[in-house]
């Protein structure tokens, strides 16, 4: 647990309560809330600054960027954090987040936060006869978008985004300003440019540019429209001569032929990335199966929680999402099927916990060896564990299996059960 005091910010251990650092925060200031980005701890106070997470020790200060009133927002964009908050009320600011580098500023900031939503900044302006304004947002800078009169707006709380609508608040009074402009668009764009990137479909020549040419000018919607662009349609495009348009539809065509955790991770399922799309495939052996697990079905894979398997089966639950991606299939994307003949299940549903050291392999073996049986590793001992496998020179995982009364099984017990996985399976 992070927070803070007036003149010092804590870091607490969460189970025990125990303090884990304190670092003294610079004089004169007024703390705003904390801002985890990556292994940073970042506030204002006084000026932005980040502690590292484990030491409490500062990380960097960005001296110029001075806010009492804004606490910082965090802004992904194309994998990388942002922070962006009003610097002194006046100035939207952007600064790097792992290295505390001011990126821009530009006026318009008013008394309120900075509330991202996409590539899009929302925040109150300091101008008397505007209210709410939009920013565009890139690394190099912020285009505004649109504003709302002074009357929609009044007051200066924090604006609200809830789906594709803003909510804003003043005195007793609480109103909408309908959908944000352009959103729907922008998210349309973000989501191409996701699919066709180099870790996902691998889509050469399809820059952001050129998306958002066809995107506005109506000629894609969604990423199965990309399979269907002609030569005539791309090469009358601005700046677009035959030779160009002919070298992107040859991308396009190349990228039929792909990889299942490729399309995963390429379709935008929220969270999950190319080695949780890998996990996928180890586990389940195929796209059907995948459309066919369920919640707890998914938390049986590898390094997957309650959360994203949530997410995966919210997709794989919307008719939407699937006609979309029927889409995909029909435009002709497809990929090798796995050689394997099917993951094994005798350990399904059962998790183990490993400590201590083995003499016949190493941990990360062992981990592996579970898995393939269907099994999963996870870190700690609790009510939930089936069995903790005990090496030389055991920690407190072992006594914590005791006191729990899990069953735990020694390294020759463990060598066994790997030969006969269905006895230990039948005696869960």
């Amino acid at each position: 647990v992070y927070f803070l005091g007036t003149t010092h910010a804590h870091c607490v251990d969460l189970e025990t309560g125990k303090g884990i650092w304190t670092t003294e925060l610079p004089k004169g200031g007024c703390p705003s809330s904390f801002l985890i980005a990556g292994n940073q701890a970042i506030v204002s106070a006084r000026h932005l600054m980040a502690f590292d997470r484990k030491s409490g020790k500062i990380a960097w200060e960005a001296s110029t960027v001075r806010s009492r009133d804004s606490s910082p927002t965090l802004w992904k964009h194309q994998g990388k954090d942002y922070v962006l908050l009003n610097a002194d009320g006046r100035k939207l600011t952007c600064v790097d987040a792992q290295s505390g580098e001011v990126l821009w500023m530009v006026k318009g900031g008013g008394a309120s936060c900075p509330v991202v939503t996409g590539d899009i900044a929302v925040l109150h302006s300091n101008d008397g006869k505007l209210g709410v304004v939009a920013y565009r947002l890139f690394p190099s800078g912020a285009e505004p978008m649109w504003s709302s009169p002074r009357k929609k707006s009044r007051g200066a709380s924090t604006p609200i985004v809830s789906g594709d609508t803003i909510y804003v608040f003043g005195g007793d009074e609480a109103s909408s300003l309908g959908p944000v402009p352009e959103q729907e668009s922008e998210r349309q764009i973000q989501t191409i440019i996701h699919f066709v990137s180099r870790r996902a479909m691998d889509i050469d020549g399809l820059g952001e540019k050129l998306i958002r040419q066809l995107v506005e000018a109506g000629l894609i919607s969604e990423v199965a429209d990309l399979y269907g662009l002609s030569l005539t349609t791309l090469s009358a495009l601005e700046r677009m001569g035959d030779k160009s348009a002919q070298n992107v539809l040859a991308a396009i065509e190349k990228s039929k032929t792909t990889t299942l955790p490729r399309l995963l991770h390429a379709i935008g399922i929220p969270e999950v990335g190319e080695a949780t799309a890998e996990n996928l495939l180890t586990h389940f052996g195929s796209l059907t199966q995948i459309r066919q697990a369920t919640v707890e079905d998914f938390e049986m894979v590898d390094d997957i929680g309650p959360i994203v398997a949530q997410h995966l089966h919210n997709f794989f639950s919307d008719q939407s999402q699937l006609a979309k991606l029927e889409k995909l299939l029909a435009a002709g994307v497809s990929w090798p099927e796995s050689s394997s003949a099917g993951p094994r299940d005798e350990w399904h549903g059962l998790s183990f916990v490993l400590t201590g050291t083995l003499a016949a392999m190493t941990r990360d073996e062992a981990a592996a060896a579970i898995k393939a049986l269907g099994g999963r590793v996870i870190g700690s001992v609790s009510k939930k564990t089936a069995y903790v496998v005990i090496g030389a020179s055991a920690g407190s995982k072992a006594d914590k299996a005791a006191k729990l009364e899990i069953p735990v099984l020694n390294e020759a017990q463990f060598l066994d059960a790997l030969k006969n996985p269905r006895a230990i399976a039948a005696n869960d």
